[in-house]
């Protein structure tokens, strides 16, 4: 028996699951890396030849990308097996992605993450979210962020932090919208040359520009959205000049920004 506690494709989604009896699901591929908490009873989990139980109260992270055999087996006394499931489709803003070039993938490979009590607080605080069926997006990305900040020294949970570049770029913008950043200085702070940097987010279907305009416009939308003026708005998305912002404002978005803020106060 399974219930999406929360979220939808494209959000985190907190998930539970149960079971009356012993099963095994063959071929489980996770489309997004997840952490698990086994609630009452124990999960096998066999990839290739390798075979991994875990206990109730073990925390566990299934990377995407790979297949694996589950054999859900409910406890004794209880009666049951349950678990709850945390899909880390996007990293919250706070969290820092890692590319191939700052993760280990020569580790040997696991799914357990030792407890310690600061993980064991945070998924108190996950569970006691089970039962707010409205449970809003901004709630489940601060549990999120607060267990992936004390998971990121635990070379198991590495899958979790995986990324894209396009995703890295754009944290790295978003840190500081009003940076007047240069495609030199992302392809510095990703260790690649500025042309190989260009030719991939060719590859992308994007260029730096482009980015840098997005993010620049999300932080100006936010400003306008929390009732600022639009001289604020141009200062924190990086302009100096209003008319060049609010060329670039309706480029991005369609409107004007103060026709946009004009629209959210009425």
């Amino acid at each position: 028996m399974a219930a999406a506690i929360c979220g939808g494709p494209k959000r985190q989604a907190l998930f539970s699951y149960g079971s009356l009896t012993r099963e095994r699901v063959i071929g489980v591929a996770p489309q997004a890396p997840s952490v698990c908490v086994i609630v009452w009873g124990e999960k096998e989990i066999l990839a290739g030849d390798v075979c991994q139980k875990f206990p109730a109260e073990s925390i566990i992270v299934l990377p995407a990308g790979a297949s694996y055999n589950i054999v859900n087996i409910p406890d004794e006394r209880q009666g049951r097996f349950e678990r709850l499931a945390l899909s880390v489709n996007t990293l919250p803003s706070t969290i820092c992605p890692m590319g191939p070039e700052n993760r280990d993938d020569a580790y040997d490979f696991g799914f357990g993450i030792p407890l310690t009590q600061q993980i064991v607080d945070c998924i108190i605080h996950v569970s006691g979210d089970v039962d707010l069926m409205d449970q809003s997006d901004q709630v489940l990305e601060l549990r999120l962020a607060e267990l992936l900040v004390f998971l990121r020294a635990s070379p198991t949970a590495r899958p979790l932090y995986a990324s894209d570049i396009i995703s890295r770029i754009r944290w790295i913008l978003h840190s500081d919208p009003s940076h007047d950043w240069t495609l030199t200085e992302i392809a510095d702070r990703l260790s690649l040359g500025a042309s190989t940097l260009r030719r991939r987010l060719a590859k992308h279907g994007t260029s730096f520009r482009t980015l840098l305009l997005g993010i620049r416009m999300e932080r100006a939308r936010d400003v306008l959205a929390t009732k600022g003026d639009c001289q604020t708005a141009a200062l924190e998305a990086g302009y100096s000049s209003r008319s060049h912002f609010s060329k670039s404002y309706r480029e991005a978005c369609g409107v004007l920004p103060k026709d946009d803020r004009a629209s959210r106060t009425s």
